[in-house]
């Protein structure tokens, strides 16, 4: 479980985040790291993230690390080119990851329903 903190103060916004990352199997839960970044700066913008610490075999890390290099800079200024840069980015690497390993994905049964 991943716990967020946005604290909103006169100089700005605070984000925290804890570092933990299980790995969940079956009832039996293993630490696997206790200092996995979970809040990324892009320009004056943070992205938290919760949930997997892969795609395939990348880290959500590295995966950031990627999206900001190729993101045209432009998205730093505009909030909603932004959030729609990341998704995009992040659904492409998420559906190749499934297809590389020819997985599928029923978020319905995990209490997420995708619309696209």
């Amino acid at each position: 479980m991943t716990i967020v903190v946005g604290v909103a103060t006169p100089d700005g916004l605070v984000l925290a985040a804890d570092s933990r990352t299980t790995f969940a199997d079956g009832e039996r839960h293993r630490i696997m790291s206790d200092s996995t970044q979970k809040i990324f700066h892009v320009g004056q913008m943070a992205v938290a993230t919760t949930g997997s610490a892969f795609i395939g075999p990348h880290t959500i890390a590295g995966k950031m690390d990627r999206f900001i290099a190729q993101l045209d800079k432009r998205a730093f200024r505009d909030l909603d080119r932004f959030v729609e840069a990341l998704g995009s980015f992040f659904d492409a690497a998420f559906d190749e990851s499934m297809k590389a390993t020819e997985e599928t994905s029923d978020t319905e049964t995990q209490g997420f329903s995708v619309d696209r």
